[in-house]
């Protein structure tokens, strides 16, 4: 984790190659959309004003849309770079995710949805996909340093407010199966400070942060930071402001934009951690988890 003399890193090395896929978009607009002509760049006027529609329109939709052939729309996405209709599109929905609410992505799932064989097939489909593109994202060293900051942490404080409750509480009991000091932090605004107010050297306050109020964490960090703690956060948003008040920050992203309330890759995540805990402590651990099961089956009988 962060000691004194080591320089706070800058946000883009936070984070990384996780910002990739986000950027992915705006940095092709900006090297290569100088080639587009001016009906080309209709169609990106067009999908900057009405993400929500263009996000997920077919290619045929978005020509019919702009007013422009399909043609153009290939020529389009080819002179941004992109080898396909559906990159340029994934592009498109990674770079506009935070514009787009659960409704508009449930309303567009269900255009290709008609039954529960095809919720079924599409939502594997989708959550697979999410997570081979957090595989892509996540790499060894972030995996390694978050679980060395959990088991080196004198004690642990998880924020479990929003839809993080869900991966926070997981991780939460199975770390204390494993045998360290977790805090789960209430999800009542009003008592959360009570919650972690003994926080102190050695400790750490993590969040998984999808829906609450950045301005609120930042404050918590600080708190935390002001009293010789240190932060991790796991995100899926890439707010400036949460990621620099930050120690150490893993992006993880809900899912596909149109199945937007999966957490699968979150939940996948919360077990990679516990995994890389148990991987980096152990005999030890193991010893401990066998005695606890002994215990446990005693109790039983």
């Amino acid at each position: 984790m962060k000691t004194e003399t080591e320089p706070k890193q800058s946000i883009s090395a936070k984070i990384g190659r996780a910002v990739h896929d986000f950027n992915a978009w705006a940095e092709r607009l900006q090297t290569w959309g100088g080639q587009l002509s001016t009906r080309e760049k209709e169609i990106i006027t067009y999908i900057t004003a009405n993400p929500h529609k263009a996000a997920f329109f077919k290619q045929n939709e978005l020509a019919l849309a702009v007013g422009v052939s399909k043609p153009l729309v290939i020529s389009c996405y080819r002179k941004l770079g992109y080898a396909e209709f559906k990159e340029f599109q994934q592009g498109v929905q990674a770079f506009y995710a935070s514009q787009i609410n659960s409704y508009q992505a449930s309303s567009a799932a269900f255009r290709d949805i008609d039954s529960i064989d095809s919720l079924l097939t599409t939502a594997l489909e989708v959550d697979i996909q999410a997570l081979q593109s957090a595989r892509k994202t996540i790499d060894e060293q972030q995996v390694r340093e978050a679980a060395d900051a959990l088991v080196s942490a004198r004690r642990i404080f998880i924020l479990s407010e929003g839809t993080g409750f869900y991966p926070a509480h997981y991780l939460h009991q199975r770390l204390l199966r494993n045998g360290l000091t977790s805090i789960l932090a209430g999800s009542d605004r009003e008592h959360v400070l009570d919650s972690i107010s003994g926080i102190g050297k050695d400790d750490l306050l993590l969040t998984f942060f999808y829906t609450q109020d950045q301005k609120f964490i930042c404050k918590l960090f600080s708190y935390a930071e002001k009293r010789g703690g240190t932060n991790l956060l796991i995100t899926g948003k890439l707010d400036a402001e949460l990621v620099s008040a930050s120690a150490h920050t893993i992006f993880v992203p809900r899912g596909q934009i149109n199945f937007k309330n999966s957490m699968a890759v979150p939940m996948w995540f919360a077990n990679v951690l516990l995994l890389a805990v148990e991987l980096l402590s152990g005999d030890p651990l193991q010893e401990h988890l066998r005695s606890l099961e002994a215990a446990r089956k005693a109790m039983e009988s």
